[in-house]
């Protein structure tokens, strides 16, 4: 058991080892169909949150096209489904929600228009509320937020890989809550 958790978190520090030097490399870059992703990567956790008594609920645009590297999207989709599973509450259901701001969300439109649009990824969960100064750290490595969290397996390192990530693909991520039972983690992509 202690030579697992010693190898999780030496790919965790791998993780944002790489995080540090893809900031001084190009990233993989090919169109990537993020609606299909993000589904196919919620269908691999259904089975997880059943077993926490947990539900998963989405609203997912269809056909959102984005460019980047599909293993490292699946990673950060996998690192916020997972922190929103272990930081909610009992019987509570995480909301994942894809959608496109502005123009029509079709490859073919977006092709067409030629112009802006966001693509955003919210992940929202039931737990104890951040505050707004945990919210501001949240990102920083080996940060956890309260005495509460200490007590849930991990080292603090995941939100720190998503926030490379999201930062490799040209997005800001950040964390918010309303002060009552919900969190929110949300990123926003450029296309």
């Amino acid at each position: 058991l202690e030579s697992e958790r010693m190898k999780e978190l030496v790919q965790e520090l791998l993780d944002v080892a790489r995080g540090d030097l893809a900031d001084n490399k190009e990233t993989v870059r090919e169109d990537i169909n993020l609606s299909e992703l993000v589904n196919d990567e919620l269908l691999v956790w259904d089975p997880v949150f059943f077993e926490a008594g947990k539900g998963i609920d989405s609203h997912i645009d269809d056909d959102i096209h984005i460019t980047g590297d599909a293993s490292k999207l699946r990673k950060l989709v996998s690192i916020l489904v997972d922190n929103a599973l272990k930081y909610s509450i009992p019987e509570s259901t995480i909301k994942v929600e894809l959608l496109c701001t502005g123009k029509e969300s079709t490859k073919k439109a977006v092709k067409a228009a030629k112009s802006k649009h966001n693509v955003v990824l919210n992940v929202s969960n039931n737990g104890t509320p951040l505050s707004d100064e945990e919210c501001s750290l949240i990102f920083e490595r080996f940060y956890r937020a309260d005495e509460s969290r200490e007590s849930t397996p991990g080292y603090g390192l995941g939100l720190s890989i998503a926030e490379s990530i999201v930062r490799e693909h040209g997005g800001t991520i950040t964390a918010y809550s309303d002060h009552n039972d919900t969190n929110t983690f949300s990123i926003r992509f450029a296309s």
